[in-house]
């Protein structure tokens, strides 16, 4: 049977910083893309194109606010605390007698690119 399986991280100064970099450069990225799209709405005539790019661009602002919060808060998190990083599918054995709840919520948790823990 295929399932969700939440992963988790546990959060050390090594996946702080990982975390940092990784929004840093998104945001870099976001940025380039920002300036394409004011370069490209200066050269527009057509006012519809003008207003796709514009939503692009509010998009990619959004999405831009929205990391500079997150980059905010990583300070904040606590060594050792486990935040959610993505759920996968996962394949496990069921056989009759088997108690569902405990085949449900299955986890993994990773601590500096590591698995440490099945739950």
């Amino acid at each position: 049977m295929i399932c969700p399986v939440n992963v988790k991280v546990r959060v050390t100064p090594n996946f702080k910083s990982a975390l940092t970099s990784e929004i840093q450069d998104a945001l870099k990225k976001l940025e380039l893309e920002i300036q394409q799209l004011d370069f490209q709405l200066k050269r527009q005539k057509s006012s519809q194109t003008k207003e796709a790019l514009e939503k692009e661009k509010q998009k990619r602002l959004d999405t831009k606010l929205n990391l500079m919060e997150k980059l905010k808060k990583i300070p904040e998190i606590e060594d050792g605390e486990e935040i959610i990083q993505g759920t996968i599918n996962g394949i496990i054995e069921v056989k009759p007698g088997d108690s569902w709840s405990s085949l449900l919520g299955r986890e993994i948790v990773l601590q500096d690119g590591l698995v440490k823990e099945l739950r």
